[in-house]
C-alpha cells in the first residue's frame, strides 16, 4: 500500500478531536457509508491503512475511530448551537431528534437550514429504525437542560424504505391499484410505527405538556434505476416492478399511507403538529432516491419555519 495512504491511529484520533483539522481528516481518510439509507455515516476509506500498535490490534480500534468520526458532526452542531444562544439569546430554542432528513453528513439538511432562524440543539445522528431511535430517550433531558420550547422529530423512513424495503413488496401483478404491490407486513409495520409515535406523544403530553412537538412525513421520493436505484428501484425490479409509472405510484402510496396515518394520529394531541411536506421538493431537487439536495431541504425547512412560527405566535 502507498505510504501516503497510511496514518497512525493516534495521529488520526488527534486530527479528529481538533476542530481545526477534523473536517480535513474526514475528507482525506473517510468516505460515506450509505448502506443503511436513512442512516448514512462515515467509514474508513478502504484505501487507507490505519496503523496501530501491535499489542493493541484486534480490539476494534478502527470501529472506535469511526465512532469518533461520526460524532464530529454532532459536536460541530452543538458548538454552533452554543454560539447562537450567546450571540442571539432571544432566539427560540428547539431540540431535534431524527434520521438523515435531520442529520445528513453531506447535504445541507432540514436542521442545517433551520439554524438560520432558531437555536437548534441537535440529537440527530442519521437515526436507526424508529423504535431504536427513541428508546434512548435523549430528548427529555435535553429539553429540560436547554429550556427548549419545541421538539422536532423525524423518524419512520428507515423503517419503511430502508434495508428491509424489499420484504414489504409482492411480486408484480397487473392492475391499477398500487397497493397490490404491498404485503401485509408493510401495513403491520406502519401500525407498529403509529403505536410507537403514540407512546411518545402520550409520554410527552404527561411529562412535558408545555412543549410543542413537530413531526413530519416524507416527500414523494424518486425511485431510480441501475446503481442509483439501490434503495428503492432495485428492490422493486427484483419483484418484477419495472415500469416507471408503477414505481412512482408505489412510492406515492407508501408516503401517503404513512403521512395520512400520522395526520390522523396527531389530532388526538393538542401539543403535536404534523408538517406535511408532500409535493414540496421538485423532481430536480433530489440528491439521491430518498434525500433531497440542499435546495430541496431548504424547501422542507420553510414548511417547518412557517408551522413553528404560527404555533408560537
Amino acid at each position: 500500500m502507498n505510504r501516503n495512504n497510511q496514518i497512525n491511529e493516534r495521529e488520526l484520533r488527534k486530527l479528529l478531536n481538533s476542530e481545526d483539522t477534523a473536517e480535513q481528516a474526514l475528507s482525506t481518510y473517510f468516505q460515506i457509508d450509505d448502506s443503511n439509507p436513512f442512516s448514512p455515516t462515515y467509514k474508513v476509506n478502504p484505501d487507507v491503512d490505519v496503523i496501530t500498535d501491535s499489542e493493541r490490534r484486534g480490539f476494534g480500534l478502527k470501529d472506535t475511530i469511526v465512532r469518533i468520526a461520526n460524532s464530529w458532526a454532532r459536536r460541530k452542531r452543538e458548538k454552533k448551537y452554543r454560539e447562537i444562544i450567546v450571540q442571539h439569546p432571544d432566539r427560540i430554542r428547539l431540540v431535534s431528534e431524527g434520521d438523515s432528513w435531520f442529520q445528513h453528513p453531506i447535504v445541507q439538511d432540514t436542521i442545517d437550514h433551520l439554524f438560520n432562524h432558531f437555536a437548534v440543539y441537535s440529537l440527530g445522528a442519521g437515526g436507526d429504525e424508529l423504535s431504536n431511535m427513541f428508546n434512548q430517550n435523549e430528548y427529555l433531558p435535553a429539553l429540560q437542560a436547554e429550556d427548549a420550547k419545541c421538539l422536532l422529530l423525524s423518524g419512520g423512513g428507515n423503517d419503511l424504505m430502508g434495508g428491509h424495503f424489499g420484504e414489504y413488496l409482492k411480486e408484480y401483478s397487473p392492475g391499477t391499484d398500487s397497493r397490490r404491490f404491498l404485503n401485509s407486513e408493510f401495513f403491520a409495520k406502519v401500525k407498529d410505527m403509529m403505536n410507537i409515535y403514540q407512546t411518545i406523544f402520550a409520554s410527552m403530553k404527561q411529562q412535558r405538556p408545555d412543549v410543542i412537538i413537530f413531526t413530519h412525513g416524507y416527500d414523494y421520493v424518486i425511485p431510480r434505476s441501475g446503481k442509483q436505484g439501490k434503495y428503492l428501484g432495485k428492490p422493486m425490479e427484483n419483484k418484477g416492478i419495472t415500469k416507471p409509472e408503477d414505481k412512482k405510484a408505489l412510492t406515492r402510496t407508501i408516503i401517503d399511507e404513512f403521512s395520512n396515518r400520522m395526520d390522523t394520529l396527531i389530532h388526538q394531541y393538542d401539543n403535536v403538529v404534523f408538517v406535511d411536506v408532500r409535493g414540496t421538493v421538485r423532481e430536480s431537487q433530489w440528491y439521491d432516491e430518498i434525500h433531497p439536495d440542499s435546495p430541496g431541504f431548504q424547501q422542507v425547512s420553510l414548511k417547518f419555519i412557517n408551522r413553528i412560527n404560527a404555533s408560537l405566535a
